[in-house]
């Protein structure tokens, strides 16, 4: 597995968001971070923001009952905040410009979509339809949202998103770093013993204690697109 690093570096805790040191954690929340679960739900987030409740129940593998609870519990202190009307995401890691982007990538065709201009660059409908596997009134119905949404935009046929992914994959790589470190920080104050290694563009959280966990978080979000 390599080398284990057990702080987070100095250059990581340039990027520590001051709202992640309270000086005093109640003692009814010294355990917050303790929670499989609330860990769970934070990884789901922190690689697949501004999802759902549905979505979430999904990722991280829960009712969706318990996982509005504990959403509920993490917004309330601070662990997790909503990007958008009833989606979720961790604290600063949702850049408002990128909000239409990241909650798009949670619809199954219009992800499709964006992917497949993401790697060729731009595509006539025709194209499109055929490796979706969908007829053109069904696509353009979504194609249609993303140019309202002002994530792609038509020019002589051919469709093109409207978005820079290799400035995205920059900036959604210090704003990652700087989630892990605040993470950290926030669990040593917690009582609760997290290790960290940084593994190419993946950084693995080993979570000690009663129920020994892994964490893994991409340094862009939704990776398999964008990353």
């Amino acid at each position: 597995m390599g080398i284990v690093k057990k702080g987070i570096g100095k250059s990581m805790e340039l990027g520590i968001n001051p709202r992640f040191r309270p000086e005093i954690i109640p003692e009814e929340e010294i355990s917050l971070l303790y929670s499989p679960r609330r860990l769970s739900i934070i990884e789901y987030l922190a690689n697949r923001p501004c999802a759902g409740i549905s979505d979430i129940s999904k990722g991280a593998h829960m009712d969706a009952s318990s996982a509005r609870w504990h959403i509920s519990r993490m917004v309330d202190n601070l662990l997790l905040e909503e990007c958008a009307k009833r989606r979720y995401a961790p604290p600063e890691m949702v850049p408002y410009e990128w909000t239409a982007l990241f909650v798009a990538l949670h619809n199954g065709i219009e992800a499709k979509v964006l992917e497949n201009l993401i790697k060729k660059g731009s595509m006539k409908v025709s194209e499109l339809g055929r490796a979706l596997g969908m007829n053109r009134p069904a696509l353009s119905y979504h194609l249609r949202k993303l140019a309202d949404l002002g994530l792609i935009h038509r020019d002589s046929g051919y469709y093109t998103v409207d978005f820079n992914v290799l400035e995205i994959q920059e900036r959604a790589s210090k704003i990652t770093g700087s989630f892990v470190a605040n993470l950290l920080l926030k669990g040593r104050m917690q009582g609760v013993l997290m290790e960290m290694e940084n593994r190419g563009h993946e950084f693995i959280i080993m979570v000690k204690g009663k129920e020994e966990m892994e964490m893994r978080i991409h340094e862009v979000p939704f990776h398999e697109i964008l990353g």
